[in-house]
């Protein structure tokens, strides 16, 4: 089994519902430890956490402002409802912070 199916299957199990109780990844990574043993790197664990939670339809989610990592809440149909997650987005600064892209980047785009 991927590493990716064995978090899908533990995650639910590890996480908080609400935010505000969100889990630091240092403490997921050693809960997730707990129970998958010492086969993977810290790295990878993290990097998986981080592309999960980037995923509208994954049970990871990642506080908005701040450090940690919740359940994502379900609305009644099975859908994840917006709960104060927000999905990274790639090319900005690292600040620990999900950011808005640069207005103009993009390719055929001239930077602002």
């Amino acid at each position: 089994m991927s590493l990716r199916s064995q978090l899908e299957e533990l995650l639910p199990e590890l996480l908080p519902s609400d935010p505000a109780q969100a889990i630091k990844g240092t403490e997921l990574i050693r809960l997730v430890r707990l129970r998958l043993g010492e086969e993977y790197s810290d790295a990878s664990l993290r990097y998986h956490f981080s592309f999960m939670a980037s995923e509208p339809d994954s049970e990871i989610a990642k506080v908005e402002r701040g450090q940690g990592y919740y359940r994502r809440v379900r609305d009644r149909d099975g859908k994840p409802a917006a709960r104060g997650a927000a999905a990274p987005v790639s090319g900005g600064k690292r600040t620990g912070r999900a950011e808005l892209p640069r207005q103009g980047a993009g390719p055929g785009r001239a930077p602002v």
